[in-house]
């Protein structure tokens, strides 16, 4: 059993969420970095912090059932609502992911009225 902490991730300037309380635990270790380029050194930072395993989400995969939180810096649609939807904390980066977030959510929405 992990001895894990938790950390609070709040919105930057220019965000929106949050904030976010992370905290890892024995059935969800994983901080999960989905940039493209290795951990991402926010991921890295939460691993640090929260005692969570830092996980480079290009060269594997774990179920979503095991992640704490996934940092993306992405703005690929599936990326920024797949996540989401399988309820995974998420930490976004870019201007492009504000913009896909914002389309989920309002196909989403849509979708709930339907």
């Amino acid at each position: 059993m992990g001895a894990y902490k938790s950390v609070v991730v709040s919105a930057g300037k220019g965000g929106w969420g949050g904030p976010l309380t992370i905290t890892p635990t024995d059935d969800r270790p994983y901080i999960y970095s989905v940039t493209g380029g290795g951990i991402h050194p926010v991921a890295a930072r939460i691993a640090e912090l929260t005692g969570g395993t830092p996980f480079d989400g290009f060269k594997s995969s774990v179920p979503f059932d095991k992640i704490a939180v996934a940092v993306i810096d992405c703005g690929g649609t599936a990326r920024v609502g797949v996540y989401p939807m399988k309820k995974v904390l998420t930490v976004i980066f870019t201007q492009q992911a504000q913009l896909a977030h914002l389309r989920c959510s309002l196909l989403q929405n849509f979708l709930s009225q339907v």
